[in-house]
């Protein structure tokens, strides 16, 4: 792990597996940055097609590219040898199969000013080219819990605080956190964590990165196993008690009801490994009773929870 950082310097992350179809387009994108004082960290993650030829051959032609190559351990630890390697004063992820407007270092270099992090607006793009454009209307800087409030209260996608991506970080951010590793949806475990710890972030109207949704992309998938459901659950769980430590009883809240919900739905689709279901009803109980403590269970709320933990609890469906 670095030490000092380079002044001024952006480093930009970029796990990479798979992605031959994407990688050079993702990386020319970058290197076309009009903030040129960058280092590109290309991750091989293990590539079991010609992405790591690729990446090698890139980094022949800017001296800013450095490729490291790794056996296959998932995105969160590719991310995590890149926080490793990275010398910049700042932190920028982009995925593979993604790629950037030429501006947006620049732009968000320009932004973030005493921000813990500055976030600029994206577009997502299926396989069909169809697209969906998200940003705030304006430029506004909000704490990291007001940032979550926001995002979680009102559903707003242009507060863009799960993914790792579409944001300039300052290195104090990541300086002592890491992905957790072998977890399905490590970004949504750590993103609103780091949020917490922010005192200042920043949201600009800005479009400046492209995501591309693929059909079988993890987070758009309809495939289920016993390891993304005990997941989904600890993750949630997690959050929950993290809000409920820092006494903000509203945000425990959706997240006690999101995992509640996740138990019942996941029971009705007969996702719940067998052996799970007593610890499914507990936990619905659990959750329910808490949120009756703090206040924040509606009558109709109680009544559906209930009645989903007695199913849960009997093994029954409507």
């Amino acid at each position: 792990m670095v030490s000092s950082r380079t002044e001024n310097l952006v480093s930009v992350i970029v796990p990479v597996y798979n992605a031959e179809k994407y990688v050079e387009k993702c990386v020319e994108s970058i290197m076309n940055q009009t903030y040129n004082k960058l280092e590109i960290l290309l991750i091989d993650d293990g590539s079991k097609d010609n992405s790591a030829r690729i990446c090698d051959y890139l980094a022949t032609l800017d001296q800013r590219i450095k490729v490291f190559h790794t056996s296959n351990s998932g995105a969160a630890s590719a991310r995590n040898r890149g926080l490793d390697e990275a010398v910049g004063e700042f932190i920028m992820f982009v995925d593979a199969d993604d790629s950037l407007e030429n501006n947006i270092c620049a732009n968000l270099y320009r932004e973030i000013g005493d921000s813990d992090c500055c976030v600029c607006g994206y577009v997502s793009v299926d396989t069909n080219n169809r697209r969906e454009e998200y940003r705030v209307d304006d430029k506004i800087t909000l704490t990291g819990i007001e940032a979550l409030r926001l995002r979680y209260f009102h559903n707003n996608p242009a507060i863009n605080i799960v993914n790792p991506w579409g944001k300039l970080y300052h290195w104090s951010m990541w300086e002592n956190k890491r992905f957790k590793c072998n977890l399905y949806y490590e970004d949504l475990e750590i993103m609103p964590r780091l949020y917490t710890l922010c005192s200042k972030v920043t949201f600009v109207p800005y479009l400046g990165y492209y995501y591309l949704i693929q059909e079988q992309s993890l987070s758009h998938g309809n495939n289920r196993d016993d390891k993304r459901y005990t997941d989904s659950l600890l993750i949630r769980q997690e959050h929950a008690e993290i809000y409920q430590d820092l006494c903000e009883t509203k945000l425990e809240a959706v997240l006690r009801k999101s995992l509640m919900d996740l138990v019942y739905t996941s029971f009705l689709n007969k996702w719940i490994p067998e052996q799970e279901k007593n610890k499914a009803a507990d936990i619905l109980n659990f959750n329910r009773k808490r949120l009756k403590t703090i206040g924040e269970l509606s009558f109709r709320e109680s009544v559906k929870y209930f009645v989903a933990y007695i199913q849960t609890k009997l093994g029954t469906r409507n």
